[in-house]
């Protein structure tokens, strides 16, 4: 998770430098992988107008172009193929410094000397590649202000910004997974104010739902949806400040629709997806299970057979996205859209991360529902885009939005204090435990005189259990306030089973004869049997299948010790030590009729 600082403060104030920051924030448990700056902070680029442009008397492929801005007017020598006479480009006057390092002198090009360099997107760090000069007629910065004649661009496009790179362990990739997670980490580190983003659309024209219809009909699938209407004018392209900060996150500018979502998923955590309206037959879409062997062509233009344990958003003909993984091919959102059936919805974690896994689709938005996603932000994502949608591109949104299906069920778990305490070894009460959880967003009541019932945010997935709250207790208290101390008392000896005294008198002589203990996974696949030459009926294919397993070398229980110990072979004679000797002790898993499997102690020899 990658979360540019100007970005981020947006949301919340704090005072720290970015390198404090980056390690109050590991202290937390929210570890910073790595604070990327700049190599070069540029310096010296501004907005200039071109007043004019004439050939260069000593050769046809350069102009003379002169540029004018914060008063001053300079000559500057360009061999861009089309120069935008009259528009506003970036001028990177003598003394300037650019990212890649160059620095910017008066120096004669074919006789005449240039008063600095006009420059292309990808010469002042910004996407757009080297197509010719950077036009910034229009553009604005993120808080909406007119770039104008004389602006210095590295300070209105953030481009010396710094940008936290987040290694989120898996708890913290369900609530910190976007701009707002990581912001509510930092007003409780800092006790700063979270504000959240504008999301006020102005209705205009005639009621969504009088143009679009929903309808859900798998609301175990899908607890919650909902949807927008936005009719766009004439096609433009995303406003720079929103490209630079997709590219800062590592994502590339689509058009403006498809980064609006992608701005709202990185700044919400809400995957989002934009239909053209008008390519859906019945002018509306139905959330359902899959029918048996139907089929879809999604964005990647893969035609993918799907299965009744799928969930699919689909018009009143067919499949028109698989929900929470990827669209379908025919009705995204192309260059002549005018108008958008723009998607905001909380689907299965578990139904999600099954059906990806299934068709081999490793996505963003896949990953992000099969973690989990918070079921509240619904409205407020489709709000945040149809109002970027507005602000942007002067589009329309209908009135009212279209909504379904009965949502998520709040969690209350039962905080005791003396929990909190023996788990902790520190003396704290239960008010300032009750403080803590408060500080991320947590609320509660008093239940007893040492007991506390804790309302759990809707973000918070990853909290389940009282054990989870007293992790937060800790977090916020701080780890490094914990005081270390060895446990009180001795351990009882226990005394090895009978089992355990055989298996070390075994190991002890397969040790003794030169063998080398060995430890593979209790786990492969069919290809592993089928080196075996096993007959179709041979009893150690009866195995315990894994429902959802990693991959297909991870499908099946072992019924035998011999698939790993020959793997192991294999490698020792590839590395030229033919002549290895192994052995195991483990345990391996045969299917019975009362469901559990058995689990007898093998010994095997190779």
């Amino acid at each position: 998770m990658r979360v540019p600082l100007r970005w981020l403060a947006e949301f919340v104030a704090w005072r720290d430098t970015p390198e404090a920051l980056a390690a109050a924030l590991t202290s937390r448990g929210l570890a910073v992988a790595a604070l990327d700056t700049p190599a070069v902070t540029p310096r010296d680029i501004v907005v200039a107008r071109i007043l004019s442009a004439e050939p260069h008397p000593a050769s046809d492929h350069l102009r003379l172009c002169h540029v004018r801005a914060r008063g001053a007017t300079a000559v500057v020598v360009s061999g861009a193929p089309d120069i935008p006479v009259g528009h506003l480009v970036p001028w990177a006057r003598p003394g300037a410094l650019l990212p890649d390092g160059r620095r910017i002198t008066v120096r004669p090009m074919a006789g005449i000397p240039s008063e600095g360099m006009l420059c292309a997107a990808d010469e002042v760090g910004l996407p757009g590649g080297h197509q010719g000069l950077l036009v910034l007629d229009g553009e604005t910065t993120a808080a909406g202000a007119a770039l104008v004649e004389g602006d210095d661009l590295v300070t209105a496009l953030d481009l010396a910004d710094a940008v936290l790179d987040l290694e989120l362990t898996p708890n913290y990739a369900v609530h910190c997974q976007s701009i707002l997670g990581v912001a509510r980490e930092v007003a409780a580190l800092s006790g700063g104010t979270l504000r959240l983003p504008p999301s006020n659309p102005r209705p205009e024209g005639s009621a969504a739902a009088s143009v679009a219809t929903l309808e859900l009909a798998a609301p175990e699938l899908c607890p919650r949806y909902c949807a927008r209407v936005v009719e766009l004018p004439a096609h433009r392209p995303s406003p720079l400040w929103l490209a630079h900060r997709l590219a800062q996150c590592g994502l590339r500018s689509l058009g403006l629709a498809v980064d609006v979502t992608n701005y709202v998923l990185c700044e919400l955590g809400q995957p989002l997806h934009a239909f053209d309206l008008d390519a859906l037959s019945g002018h509306g879409v139905r959330v359902r299970r899959a029918n048996v062997a139907e089929t879809i062509r999604t964005l990647d233009g893969v035609t993918r057979t799907l299965e009744p344990s799928d969930l699919v958003i689909a018009d009143q003909d067919h499949p028109v996205a698989i929900a929470g993984v990827m669209g379908g091919e025919d009705s995204g959102v192309r260059p002549e859209t005018t108008r958008i059936f723009l998607e905001s919805a909380h689907f299965s974690p578990t139904g999600v991360a099954r059906t990806a896994r299934r068709l081999g689709l490793a996505t963003e938005a896949a990953a992000r529902f099969g973690r989990g996603v918070d079921p509240e932000l619904t409205t407020l994502a489709a709000d945040r885009a149809a109002h970027l949608l507005q602000d942007l591109a002067g589009a329309r949104v209908l009135v009212g939005r279209l909504e379904a299906g009965p949502g998520v069920p709040g969690r209350t778990i039962l905080l005791r204090g003396q929990r909190v305490r023996g788990l902790l070894g520190i003396r704290l009460s239960t008010a300032a435990a009750g403080r803590a959880l408060e500080s991320l967003g947590f609320s509660f009541r008093a239940d007893g005189a040492d007991r506390l019932r804790v309302v759990v945010p809707s973000w918070r997935l990853d909290v389940r259990e009282e054990v989870d709250l007293v992790e937060e207790v800790a977090r916020v208290h701080g780890y490094d306030r914990i005081p270390e101390a060895l446990p009180a008392g001795a351990p009882g000896a226990v005394a090895p089973s009978p089992i355990r005294r055989l298996e070390a008198v075994i190991r002890g002589a397969a040790l003794g004869a030169g063998c080398s203990e060995t430890q593979p996974y209790s786990l492969h696949g069919e290809a592993g049997l089928d080196l075996l030459r096993l007959p179709p009926d041979h009893p150690w294919r009866q195995a315990v299948r894994v429902q959802n397993p990693m991959h297909a070398e991870q499908a099946l229980l072992r019924t035998t010790l011999a698939v790993g110990l020959l793997r192991s072979l294999s490698v020792n004679a590839r590395h030229q030590r033919a002549a290895a000797s192994l052995f195991e002790i483990g345990r391996v898993f045969r299917p019975t009729k009362e469901g559990r499997p058995d689990e007898p102690v093998h010994l095997g020899l190779a």
